[in-house]
């Protein structure tokens, strides 16, 4: 994807037709875990020629700062976004379970759909025009044979709605409270060839991983949970790993055999040093985390190790570690690709950037012998990174750290090709209104 440069940009006006249709009145069109799941045909914008494309920005540096509404939606993750976005559409759920999208560039709704689950849906996964959702499916009884519930798959066509396929993988409960015991169903990762699928099941846990054109079960696995997927190494750790600190490893996504496995001492010499909370490092642009981060605990460290440490999905190789750049007091916070060279660590007090190849860090904010502060990094891609500090929305160059731009209209949670997006509301409220920013620079 090309980058447009500073001089080549124009400011931009509205772009977007209102979102006139509203969520609450949707109607649902798929029921039951088999039917297709298809938008309302009724269109309320404006006349199809004078719809437009989001402005080819890329990255943006300024966004429109009202924005339009993309409708209610309900936080269901502790971490990371509450919707799903690909190139051209985005999708959430409007409660526990009903999943909607959009269309990016002029606000028509694609899908709307309901599974008849017994159990909150997850957020779905979304790669090379399929939706993938998991969720807990009752199968009914016929004669002597009693109630059942399944955990099901489901494919849709992301434009149409369109089933493609519906699988049920293995495991099976046998009565009501077995089957309340089951949660967290998900599609954990997804691209063109796999998806893996896990869900906790009480105290347990269950890994799958299907194929993407048809659904069929490579491998099973109900000692495993996914943390990473590169597209060819599954990391997690085994299920053990609900007693704290059980080591990572890599699983072959074909069939599950173990590539890797970290040792179960940790690196350095605290002897009471653990594995922490593991997890991947997204990347911009892409269904694949190359790198895992691995927290680790040090509960009375003198000489601690690197509070996190960067593996390579690929090999389990030590990449980096973090050397004290994020304080041990702190956070271990959130690590995250930019798409092209650079990978950017950050907490609510602490920005620090990497290059993706050497591990050599490129700068840290705060510096105090510059007076600058450290933003509150909220997203990165294609060479910027965006936050806010008490000053207002930032976007930094992601390889100097520098300011490129200041006073943005917003400070994005999510940024693609000519937009920015962002939720209006109070971190815990149940429902946070979903606004969708066209890019201005």
């Amino acid at each position: 994807m090309g980058t447009k440069g500073k001089g080549s940009r124009t400011s931009t006006a509205p772009l977007w037709c209102a979102l006139f249709l509203a969520v609450s009145a949707v109607t649902t069109a798929c029921s039951g875990g088999g039917g297709d799941a298809t938008g309302d045909d009724k269109y309320s914008g404006p006349p199809r020629e004078v719809l437009q494309a989001l402005p080819d920005i890329d990255p943006p540096l300024d966004f429109e700062a009202d924005g339009t509404p993309l409708g209610t939606y309900s936080p269901v993750s502790d971490l990371g976004l509450d919707y799903v976005v690909d190139d051209t559409a985005i999708y959430y759920l409007t409660d526990d379970t009903k999943l909607v999208s959009y269309d990016l560039a002029t606000g028509r709704q694609r899908l709307s759909a309901s599974f008849g689950s017994d159990d909150d849906l997850s957020l779905p996964a979304v790669s090379d025009g399929r939706v993938f959702v998991a969720y807990l499916a009752k199968v009914r009884g016929t004669g002597t044979q009693a109630d059942r519930y399944m955990l099901r798959v489901q494919a849709l066509d992301a434009k149409r709605g369109k089933t493609l396929w519906t699988t049920n993988i293995a495991k099976k409960y046998s009565d009501d409270l077995e089957a309340q015991s089951g949660s967290g169903m998900q599609v954990f990762a997804a691209d063109a060839k796999h998806i893996v699928v896990t869900a906790s099941l009480g105290l347990d846990t269950y890994t799958a991983v299907l194929t993407a054109e048809d659904g069929k079960t490579l491998w099973e696995d109900p000692s495993f949970v996914p943390v990473a997927f590169d597209g060819q190494v599954v990391a997690g750790q085994e299920a053990s790993a609900q007693e704290y600190g059980v080591q990572p490893e890599g699983r072959a996504v074909a069939d599950g055999s173990r590539l890797w496995k970290l040792p179960a001492a940790v690196p350095g010499e605290e002897e009471l040093a653990s594995w922490g909370t593991v997890g991947g490092v997204q990347e911009t642009d892409s269904t694949h985390q190359s790198y895992l981060a691995v927290d680790i605990d040090e509960p009375s460290a003198v000489d601690p190790p690197p509070h996190v440490l960067l593996y390579r999905v690929a090999d389990g190789k030590l990449f980096l570690g973090l050397d004290g750049d994020i304080p041990r007091a702190s956070d271990p916070g959130v690590c995250r690709h930019d798409g092209q060279r650079t990978i950017v660590c950050g907490t609510d007090r602490v920005a620090v950037a990497y290059d993706d190849r050497s591990g050599k860090k490129l700068w840290k904010l705060p510096d105090k012998a510059a007076g600058r502060v450290a933003p509150e990094v909220t997203a990165v891609r294609h060479g910027i990174v965006y936050g806010s500090t008490d000053n207002g929305a930032v976007a930094l160059d992601a390889r100097t750290g520098q300011d490129k731009a200041t006073d943005l209209a917003i400070a994005p949670e999510y940024v693609g090709r000519g937009f920015g997006i962002a939720p209006k509301g109070e971190s815990g409220d149940d429902q946070l209104e979903l606004y969708l920013h066209p890019a201005t620079d």
